[in-house]
């Protein structure tokens, strides 16, 4: 699952402290920070789009995830942030941001990939994931 590999990879890098950015409503962002919490992460914040249907999920760019990013002012205490959800295009998020917020950035999507390769016994270096 990915949220498992999101998970791992966290834990593997030793990041506690996390910005969680989800494109969800805030009770299904609200769940995601329960748990985080539950898996021993520290949530400092989150930030959520609150669109309920994939199609608008999909529709997110990179522009949209870093407007929302600033608006809601990323706590100086994150160690990295999270970007929860599949379906939304993280590839700009994940090679931009890390330059503004001077912090790592990782997407459910990202994760999951490292983590099948890792599996697969392929080496993949973790500096390759945190740009």
């Amino acid at each position: 699952m990915a949220e498992e590999s999101a998970v791992e990879l966290l834990k593997e890098l030793g990041m506690r402290k996390i910005w969680v950015f989800t494109p969800y409503k805030l009770e299904r962002t609200l769940e995601e920070v329960e748990y985080l919490t539950e898996k021993g992460f520290e949530v400092t914040g989150y930030t959520y789009l609150g669109f309920s249907n994939g199609l608008e999920y999909t529709n997110v760019d990179y522009k949209t995830i870093y407007l929302a990013l600033l608006k809601s002012k990323v706590s100086k205490d994150s160690e990295i942030i999270y970007l929860h959800c599949t379906n939304i295009i993280t590839y700009k998020a994940i090679k931009y941001l890390p330059k503004t917020f001077g912090i790592p950035v990782i997407s459910e999507n990202s994760a999951s990939l490292y983590m099948t390769l890792k599996k697969l016994g392929l080496t993949v270096r973790k500096e390759n994931i945190l740009v």
